[in-house]
């Protein structure tokens, strides 16, 4: 079998990785919506010993390349 032919199963497979994938990526920005939510005021802007506050942490997590359709 060359590299361009696929066994029969590999459309099961494609799906079982697609719903894994939207499975975890929902995961994470449930994670990340509770981050946001329970972090405290006085962390929000402040530092910390951090080069960027939380909320521009948080900003980039979501405004990444890979998250924006083309």
């Amino acid at each position: 079998m060359n590299r361009r032919e696929r066994p029969a199963d590999s459309a099961f497979s494609m799906e079982a990785l697609r719903s894994a994938l939207k499975s975890q990526y929902h995961a994470v920005l449930a994670m990340l919506g509770a981050a946001v939510r329970n972090c405290p005021d006085a962390l929000w802007t402040t530092r910390r010993g951090h080069a960027s506050p939380f909320w521009l942490i948080a900003y980039h997590t979501l405004s990444t390349p890979w998250t924006r359709s083309t």
